[in-house]
């Protein structure tokens, strides 16, 4: 799979990408990916996990969390995965 390296990117975009992507629930990357698949019209096939998917997978179960509550948990989820692949 090919890669790419931005340089001098203005603060004020990574930031406006870095909140897309937390509102999608989606790394920088994916979400950076996605824009640039839609640029192009080209439907990506990763689908991102909801807002939903994430509270749900909160234990103890959370209806209303926060987006604060539920970004700790898909990072706590990720640590336990890179844990177990170490």
């Amino acid at each position: 799979m090919a890669s790419i390296t931005l340089k001098n990117i203005p603060e004020h975009l990574h930031l406006t990408y870095k909140q897309r992507a937390r509102r999608h629930a989606r790394s920088l990357q994916a979400e950076i990916l996605h824009a640039l698949g839609e640029s192009a019209g080209i439907a990506t096939d990763e689908p991102a996990l909801s807002v939903d998917d994430v509270a749900g997978s909160l234990i103890p179960r959370v209806p209303h969390a926060s987006l604060e509550q539920m970004d700790r948990a898909v990072d706590a989820m990720f640590r336990g995965e890179w844990k177990r692949k170490a």
